[in-house]
């Protein structure tokens, strides 16, 4: 294993150009994001994540070593002080490693194969989305799609929220409308959830499905909404006014599964 650079000050250049990724502003115009700890790390690796650098402690390298010897060897290698690391991490005590990852900025991705996926509209909250991911992830779901005003797929705490996930199945930003067309031209139903829709209990998921939410606070945009094939709503009491956005595509994407399972 190749030896690591050591960096002790703060007006480092190269310290200086990671701390400026905490932006998301900076991070779209890099295509970087920073990957903060030791779980993260090793799902990144994993996966084969194209990682640009990874800086530590000198305790963090002494005890993961192993970890660090799995990864690209162009991937550039940085010993810090705890007090440096803990400007570059946007965590309050970071355990020991951040590193910066790569992706790719083209305007309008690729869209996979999709048989059952879920897409965000104007959803700003990366705890919600991260669970989502997680929940996308775990029912082998394709990605979560998130429209330009959601929050950046690559948002540190939506990262956090995945618990590693993220690097298995990566949310992607996209024009919803994009989306939407693609959808229709493969014969993918668009299901939006609405309290006003009919009970998900009572709508037919085997055949290949998107389901789209909205804001946390507004719902769906009647622009979204008009493109649905059908509008979906979860059953709940009178004096319940809505589900959170993370526990309604859980329970959309798992009754998805159940459904499918069923009829195999």
């Amino acid at each position: 294993m190749a030896t690591p650079i050591r960096i002790q000050s703060g007006q480092n250049e190269i310290v200086k150009s990671t701390i400026k990724l905490q932006r998301m502003s900076e991070c779209q115009k890099r295509g970087e994001f920073l990957v903060e700890g030791t779980h993260a790390l090793s799902e990144a690796i994993s996966t084969g994540w194209n990682l640009a650098a990874v800086f530590m402690t000198e305790s963090w390298l002494l005890g993961n070593s192993d970890l660090l010897a799995q990864r690209d060897k162009s991937t550039a290698q940085y010993v810090v002080t705890p007090e440096l690391l803990g400007k570059i991490a946007t965590t309050t005590t970071p355990d020991g490693v951040v590193a910066i990852g790569r992706f790719d900025t083209t305007d309008q991705p690729r869209i996979p194969e999709l048989d059952l996926a879920l897409a965000l509209d104007r959803v700003q909250d990366p705890g919600n989305v991260g669970t989502l991911v997680r929940s996308a992830t775990a029912t082998g779901a394709g990605p979560v799609f998130l429209s330009p005003d959601s929050v950046s797929p690559h948002h540190p705490k939506v990262l956090r929220a995945t618990v590693g996930q993220w690097f298995r199945n990566p949310p992607v930003s996209i024009e919803l409308d994009v989306l939407l067309k693609h959808a229709r031209t493969k014969s993918i139903r668009i299901a939006v959830a609405d309290t006003s829709g009919k009970s998900f209990w009572d709508c037919d998921f085997t055949p290949p499905t998107l389901f789209v939410l909205g804001n946390e606070g507004e719902g769906i945009s009647e622009k979204i909404r008009s493109q649905a094939d059908t509008v979906v709503s979860i059953p709940m009491h009178s004096d319940v006014e809505s589900l959170n956005v993370a526990t309604t595509g859980s329970l959309l994407l798992y009754e998805a599964i159940r459904q499918r399972a069923k009829h195999r």
